[in-house]
This record gives structure tokens, sequence and C-alpha cells, in this order.
């Protein structure tokens, strides 16, 4: 039983899903502390040919409030920019119709959780892509530790088996070294992105949103992309 842990990110990127689709059992890290100006409340698209943060608005409140006491603010008007810049940036593209899960949920102003409406536009796409595997939320485990510990304690709740982590989190899972002595193995998201269509754009931007490599490639092909990390068009399939 293979397990992985992410926090609920805004619009991820592909990478994120490629972790998802291989887990039997993904958990949101929603117990743990905000930080501003990261992934939690921000991504990227490509603007004018350029990568440009879009970014939420949360509202204001303690340092240490975790994320999934985070409230998005009430001011109106950053929803609609938000929304207008994602319909002025890929309203041309071939498959801007996958831009609706995140329309959706920026017009609906019941949702101000940032930890539900990340999370409301994560399942969206994951039901586009196919992605059926379970997931819940780490606050609906009461689980404790730090690090490491508070990793591996949610692997064992969950009887799983298995940890696969994204690479960036080598470091500090390598350092407290809990998972050696643990019956848990411990391995590594190995993704490499390579490059998609980009309609009006010569030189490929990666690590993107995924609503970039919807916009521009479909959900068919995006499903297939965020199991590979590569893209082929139809007709080369056709040709082969």
């Amino acid at each position: 039983m293979r397990c992985v842990i992410m926090q609920p990110t805004f619009i991820p990127w592909s990478g994120y899903f490629n972790l998802i689709s291989r887990a039997d059992q993904f958990v949101y890290l929603n117990d743990v502390q905000f930080e501003k100006q990261s992934w939690q409340s921000r991504n990227a698209i490509l603007l004018d040919k350029k990568r440009f943060l879009l970014t939420l608005k949360v509202s204001r409140g303690p340092i240490s409030r975790k994320i999934s006491e985070v409230e998005l603010s009430s001011e109106p008007t950053w929803r609609e920019k938000l929304s207008r810049t994602l319909r002025e940036t890929y309203g041309r593209h071939p498959f801007k119709e996958s831009l609706e899960p995140v329309l959706e949920t920026l017009s609906n102003s019941c949702i101000n959780s940032l930890c539900d409406f990340n999370i409301q536009i994560i399942e969206s796409y994951c039901d586009l892509l196919g992605i059926t595997t379970k997931k819940r939320k780490s606050s609906e485990l009461n689980i404790r530790g730090q690090r490491s510990e508070r990793i591996l304690n949610i692997c064992r709740s969950l009887k799983c088996d298995e940890y696969l982590s994204p690479a960036g989190a080598r470091g500090y899972l390598e350092e407290d070294n809990l998972f050696s002595a643990s019956q848990v193995e411990l391995t590594f998201q190995n993704f490499n992105p390579g490059p998609y269509s980009q309609l009006g754009s010569k030189e490929f931007v990666s690590h993107l949103s995924i609503v970039d490599i919807m916009a521009n490639i479909g959900p068919q092909a995006a499903k297939e992309y965020i199991q590979t990390g590569s893209y082929v068009k139809e007709e080369q399939l056709i040709n082969e």
C-alpha cells in the first residue's frame, strides 16, 4: 500500500498529479503551518510568453495558523481579476474549456477556506484526468509529530508500507533518517517533465500549473503526460 502526502496547493503542476496517480492513499497535509508566498496560495501560468505567478488573496491572521485555518479574502475583486486573467490568457487555446474547474471555484463565494478551495480544484482536475486515488485530509487523522516523524506516523495510521515522496523532500527525510528503522519503505518520485505544445510560445516554459497543460493539449493527452512526462501528438501516434 503506497502513501503520498502533500500540502493542498493552488492549481498544482503536473508532478503533483503524477504523485496522486501513483498513490493508493493520498493525504492532503492541511494541518501544518501556512506559509506566505508559497505554492499553497499561488502557482505559475504562461502570460505573454513569460512565467507569471497567479496568487490567491487570503485574509490576515496569526503567523502560526495552519493551512486548514486560513480563510480567503472576502473582498470580491481579486476573484474577478484572477478569472479575467485566466480567460484572457487561455481563452484562445485549443482546450480553453478545461479552465472551468478553476473559474467555477473562483465564482463560488461560498468556498472561503483556502484548503477547501484548493482541494475542490484538485479534485475536479483528478476527475478530468481519470485519477481515482483515495484521498483524505491529515486533520482527520489526529496525527502528532514534526517533519519525518509526522509523515511516518500518517503512513502507519493508514497501514501503508511504502511512502512515495517528492524529490524535493529528500534532504530532510534522509537527514532525519527515521524510515530506515521502520517497516515503511521510503521511495522518491522520478518525474522529468518534457516539452509540450504551448500556444504562442516558441520556447517551452516548464513546471507551470496544470491549467497550462490542460488548455494546450487537453485532458486525454494530459493524462498520458502526467504518467510519463512526455507528450506525443495524436498524428505522431497514427504515423507510428
